[in-house]
This record gives C-alpha cells, sequence and structure tokens, in this order.
C-alpha cells in the first residue's frame, strides 16, 4: 500500500460516503479499500498510516469501521494510536529508570569510597590503641 493508494481511497469515501451499494459503484470502492488493506502487513499500513495529515488519520479510522472486519478495525486502532501512546509512555518510564539507575550507581561508588575510608580509619584507631598499650606495658 502507498501513500497515494491510501489517501486516493480516503478522499473518495470522504467526498461520497461509505455506501456498500452494488448499484452505484459503492460496493465496488469497498472491496476495492478491503483489498488494498488486506494485501498489506499492519506494520506497513501503520508506516503508512504516520505518514497521513492528522484529519486523515481520523478518516482512515471512520472508514475502517465501516468497511473492515471488527476485529480488524480494532487491531489497526491498536497498532496506529494505543501501541504509539503506550510505547512513548514506556520510553519516559525508561529514560526515567536510566536516570535512576545511574544515581543508585553514583551513590554505590560514594558508599564504596566511604566504607574504604572508614575500614582504613578503623585500622589506624585499631593501630594507635596498640601502640598505646604497647608503650604503656614498658
Amino acid at each position: 500500500m502507498t501513500i497515494q493508494q491510501l489517501q486516493d481511497a480516503l478522499k473518495h469515501f470522504k467526498d461520497n460516503g461509505v455506501s456498500h451499494d452494488p448499484k452505484h459503484g459503492g460496493l465496488q470502492k469497498v472491496l476495492d479499500y478491503q483489498d488494498l488493506v488486506a494485501r498489506s502487513t499492519i506494520p506497513d499500513t501503520c508506516a503508512v498510516y504516520d505518514q497521513l495529515p492528522d484529519d486523515e488519520k481520523k478518516l482512515f479510522h471512520w472508514v475502517n469501521f465501516l468497511t473492515l472486519s471488527m476485529d480488524l478495525a480494532l487491531e489497526l486502532v491498536r497498532e496506529t494510536v494505543i501501541g504509539k501512546i503506550q510505547t512513548e509512555s514506556l520510553s519516559c518510564f525508561k529514560d526515567d529508570l536510566v536516570h535512576q539507575s545511574n544515581q543508585i550507581d553514583k551513590l554505590n561508588k560514594q558508599v564504596a569510597k566511604l566504607t574504604e575510608e572508614n575500614e582504613c580509619l578503623t585500622r589506624r584507631v585499631d593501630q594507635a590503641n596498640y601502640n598505646d598499650r604497647s608503650t604503656s606495658i614498658i
């Protein structure tokens, strides 16, 4: 499916409405549209959908619900609208998690450094206490 094929089909339905009347060619246009969508994969259809202007995106879904099966029309809504919202939301969470992970790494490094300094100071205090006891015996 090309963007031009989809736009031509959508323009026809916008100008003439969706008709299943075989006498006036409406049924043939519906069948042609069904063939156009059926010959494309969902990712290909989504890629073409992304190129549509916003007003034609709404028209696309309107035509789908009037010409395609309910399952396919809903799947196209899921893939083109809901999936993008979920992806954007998850992307925000991912960025936040990466930032939090970086902060945790920094804090872990600071804790390790402080632990090392504490152990070093503890050894010094222990050595000083040992030296104090040694000198007091002599």
